[in-house]
């Protein structure tokens, strides 16, 4: 049974095969079309990340070559908004990313967590892709950036610093004014994590006892899935250097910066993008640490952001190596620093940002 790579999303167009295939019925966010799936590379049993050497399932018949069966490629929907595709069965649905193109430099990502969706396609099945999970990228350094972090509900403020994870642990926390919270949607929502982040809790952790980061324990593939996972140190590095941002990149949401409480706002935009990295603090201990260093209020303040990599220090087995930003009054003067890859301990609380290939 032919499954071609080019396909229209109505359903009178696969009726005939689905005895032959399994079919995929995705609802594209505001419809939008066209949707590109790919059939991504298996996640190797050694490193635990995707590698080509472990191979991908076909999606297609008639693509030319093996690169081309992995791809098919829908034109539109149907009446009722929905996106009717055959793929060939054997494809584990997390093996699969959804992509919609806005622009050659933007476009929609999604992927189908591990948690929803290990399950292999089979002939004749019949697998819903809903509207949500979809998010928003942007190309920068050679990479699809997602414009906002994990768990972030809006680009500006509070609301765009997201969840915050220890290295190489996938639950998210939520600062609650008092202490750290589970966050909404992860098991044992809005528990709450006694003494906040500390090298105790850390060390019995799965994250704890990781040297080299696999898929299962990247916060942005458990959580988001398909081609999403955190970058490495060398990505975050390159997404700088291609760009040009420095720290005159910084910008402030208000000339009245302290008064007494955080009000956020300040983000790191990268330059000739529209990506931005908030000013989102850590997790240090019981408590948010938006300065990043010291408490002394009398003496100085500082606003500070720290983005998780899944790359490991080389040199101290207790730390992970992190994107970090400062601006801030240091009793003399306005500083601005962006350290660009520097490190921090993996027991505290950092936000992630995802990244595709």
């Amino acid at each position: 049974m032919k499954i071609p790579a080019f396909q229209s999303g109505l359903f009178k167009d696969v009726r005939a095969r689905l005895d032959a295939a399994a079919l995929l019925v995705v609802t594209p966010p505001e419809g939008r079309t066209p949707i590109v799936i790919t059939s991504l590379n298996f996640i190797d049993s050694t490193t635990g990340r995707r590698s080509a050497d472990a191979g991908a399932a076909h999606l297609n018949t008639d693509g030319a070559d093996e690169e081309a069966r992995r791809v098919v490629t829908v034109a539109g929907t149907d009446v009722d908004g929905n996106a009717y595709v055959i793929v060939r069965a054997g494809a584990r649905l997390s093996d699969l990313s959804f992509e919609i193109r806005t622009s050659c430099v933007s476009g929609k990502l999604m992927g189908i967590p591990e948690s929803a969706g290990a399950e292999v396609a089979v002939s004749g099945g019949v697998y819903h892709i809903g509207p949500e999970g979809w998010h928003d990228y942007i190309v920068a350094g050679g990479r699809k950036w997602a414009t906002m972090n994990i768990g972030a509900t809006s680009r500006k403020g509070r609301e765009s610093f997201g969840h915050f994870f220890s290295w190489g642990n996938v639950i998210g926390y939520s600062f609650s004014g008092v202490d750290w919270k589970v966050a909404r949607g992860y098991p044992g929502e809005g528990a709450v994590l006694e003494d906040g982040f500390t090298a105790e809790n850390y060390v019995s952790s799965r994250g704890s006892r990781l040297s080299v980061l696999p898929l299962a324990a990247d916060a942005a593939y458990v959580n988001w899935g398909g081609a999403w996972r955190m970058p490495t140190a060398a990505e975050f590095e390159s997404l700088l250097r291609s760009s040009g941002t420095t720290e005159k990149d910084f910008r402030l949401a208000s000339t009245g910066l302290y008064d007494g409480s955080y009000v956020g706002g300040h983000y790191l935009r990268i330059r000739g993008t529209r990506l931005r990295f908030p000013f989102s603090g850590r997790g240090d201990f019981a408590w948010w640490d938006y300065r990043g260093s010291g408490w002394n209020v009398n003496e100085s303040f500082e606003d500070y952001g720290g983005y998780l990599s899944s790359t490991g220090s080389p040199r101290n087995p207790d730390s992970a190596r992190i994107m970090s930003f400062r601006y801030g009054f240091d009793g003399h003067d306005y500083s601005r620093e962006l350290c660009a890859c520097t490190e921090d301990l993996r027991h505290l609380g950092h936000c992630v940002r995802a990244v595709a290939e």
